[in-house]
């Protein structure tokens, strides 16, 4: 009986210390905060075919670690006024300073479904972005899900 007591004492002695060392760097930091947004659609007047969508976001880093932006990736959640051809990812090596904030922007292919003025031309494109960093207390991910209104 005394050696399973003694068995417990050193367990709860061990997961303490384990606490107690499992951060690397102590706080845990705040997480990016992202805005996505379409910056360039199907147009009013686009035809029913293949075309370029460019997204823009803005990512401020409200941690005091330094932050670097290495991948963003898209994929489409139903379907839209177009639907995203491609999910290859985007590569960036963008750095982040801590309080400070960047813009990025990139182009995707898409397929326009619809006509112009036709049933679901206005439809809103619903995205899943991931967003991939590094920093000095190792690789996070976030994940945002956004909805575009079209011709708002």
């Amino acid at each position: 009986m005394r050696l399973m007591k003694q068995a417990w004492a050193l367990l709860l002695i061990l997961g303490a210390v384990g606490c107690a060392t499992g951060s690397k760097g102590g706080a845990v930091q705040p997480r990016p905060q992202i805005d996505f947004v379409q910056l360039v659609g199907a147009s009013e007047v686009q035809s029913v075919g293949p075309f370029d969508v460019k997204y823009g976001m803005r990512i401020t880093n409200p941690s005091t670690q330094p932050i670097t932006l290495r991948r963003i990736e898209l994929r489409q959640i139903g379907t839209g006024t177009y639907m995203l051809t491609r999910n290859a990812p985007i590569l960036r090596q963008d750095a982040i300073e801590p309080g400070g904030s960047i813009e990025v922007s990139f182009w995707q292919h898409a397929y326009s479904r619809v006509l112009p003025g036709s049933f679901g031309s206005s439809e809103p494109v619903t995205l899943r972005v991931v967003t991939f960093f590094a920093s000095p207390h190792g690789s996070f991910q976030q994940i945002k899900q956004v909805v575009l209104g079209q011709f708002d």
